[in-house]
């Protein structure tokens, strides 16, 4: 039991650490794109409505990481793990609901943010991998004196060419040249502001998915359903039996590895639910055998937990994986 709240308190100290580092990274990039004079218009408390919307896939990320941390730290345990490992599943439970839960009645206070649209510098040269451009003057989406430089293989061509005004299109991110056919991309923009305040893609990928899953998760939880809180059970359930590839061999590395590997397979696996087009496709195999339709999301993410579990009972016993890999 001892070891079991220690067990407890790691988990709810790492959820919540990770929660308040993530947290402020990204209120800081937000933060920081707001710092642009483009956005002098508005109001920092937008910032609170970018926070609502990201919340939820932050204390997501954040918990199943602190979970991923707690299983470690159950390597320590000489006793048997079951009561440690059931604790584990109903506080990482419990901790899911209550946050999908405070962060609902967080938005519901909160104004809808606004997409943060990257704005585009003026006064010096900006860079792109096949093109230059300088703008003199920028009125909200309008820019005047525009100077674009390119590099063309025939000589015939004009290489650089000045428009009294274009239009900037920042949810495309490209500057439309009146007369030009094709705009100028901005997606490889190598100047402004934002530059350093861009999120890895890897990093920006897994903020996505974790955002559906925990806009799905929400959905059935504010207002509960007997569906939407089996999603938080199965979800628990499929995070805690990681155990089972934490002590899957003697090389600790390799199970690190190997576990973190699964818990990011796992959120994109819970995230492809939101393709419209694969549920549809799921619907209609569950509807020829008969099955009902509205618990098949909480049946997909208890099924890889399961199989966990199953492979978990036939493995060596915890106590003989420890004498084999520490030889205690």
């Amino acid at each position: 039991m001892k070891t079991g709240t220690a067990v407890l308190l790691v988990f709810i100290g790492a959820s919540l650490a990770l929660a308040l580092v993530l947290t402020g990274g990204h209120a800081l990039i937000v933060w920081g794109r707001m710092l642009d004079p483009a956005f002098a218009e508005q109001p920092y408390s937008t910032l609170a409505a970018h926070l609502a919307d990201s919340l939820p896939g932050i204390l997501l990320i954040s918990a199943v990481a602190a979970a991923a941390v707690a299983l470690f730290r159950l390597l320590q345990q000489r006793t048997s793990p079951v009561p440690s490992l059931i604790l584990l599943w109903v506080t990482l439970s419990v901790f899911l609901y209550g946050t999908l839960e405070l962060t609902y009645r967080f938005a519901s206070h909160t104004v809808a943010a606004e997409p943060t649209a990257q704005a585009l510098p003026h006064g010096r040269l900006l860079r792109l991998p096949d093109a230059a451009l300088y703008i003199d003057e920028r009125t909200g989406e309008t820019l005047r004196r525009v100077l674009v430089r390119r590099q063309f293989d025939s000589a015939d061509q004009p290489r650089f060419v000045l428009y009294p005004e274009a239009r900037h299109d920042p949810r495309a991110e490209v500057v439309v040249l009146p007369g030009e056919a094709e705009p100028l991309s901005l997606r490889e923009l190598r100047d402004g502001p934002w530059a350093a305040l861009d999120v890895p893609p890897a990093a920006a990928s897994l903020m996505r998915e974790a955002g559906l899953v925990s806009g799905r998760l929400r959905a059935g939880v504010a207002p509960p359903s007997v569906a939407g809180i089996l999603s938080v059970l199965a979800l628990s359930l499929a995070v805690t039996m990681s155990w089972t590839l934490v002590r899957l061999t003697r090389w600790p590395l390799f199970n690190a590895i190997l576990t973190v590997s699964w818990l990011r397979l796992l959120l994109h696996f819970a995230a492809a639910p939101s393709d419209p087009a694969l549920m549809e496709l799921l619907r209609e195999i569950v509807s020829l055998v008969g099955a009902p339709t509205g618990y098949l999301y909480p049946a997909a993410l208890a099924l890889p937990g399961l199989i966990l579990l199953g492979l978990g009972v036939v493995l060596p016993s915890f106590q003989q994986w420890k004498r084999e890999t520490y030889g205690e």
